[in-house]
């Protein structure tokens, strides 16, 4: 059984709920790809971050960097209270923009 589309969901609402953000600006590609910079095992994870529609105080490079401390700081934050996969993430690599 393959359970990534319930992983994924998982993420979503996990990342929503801590930055806070609408659900529906996250998109997560389901392809995974394994870390190669690391000899642990790793998964590198896409997510878009869409602007928001409603709310323009915050845009996605706003968002991007608060969840880049979010995950880099991680004690303390909304990332470790009442989550399940959000502790997971890896404080020293963070989030990092790919491309524009």
């Amino acid at each position: 059984m393959n359970r990534k589309p319930e992983f994924f969901d998982q993420i979503r609402e996990e990342l929503s709920e801590a930055i806070p953000l609408n659900i529906s600006q996250l998109i997560i590609n389901d392809k995974t790809e394994r870390d190669i910079n690391t000899s642990s095992k790793q998964i590198l994870i896409s997510i878009t971050i869409n602007p928001p529609e409603i709310n323009k105080i915050r845009n996605t490079k706003q968002i991007l960097n608060d969840l880049d401390e979010m995950i880099k700081i991680k004690d303390g934050t909304s990332l470790m209270f009442n989550k399940t996969i959000t502790i997971y993430l890896d404080k020293t690599w963070g989030a990092v923009e790919q491309c524009k």
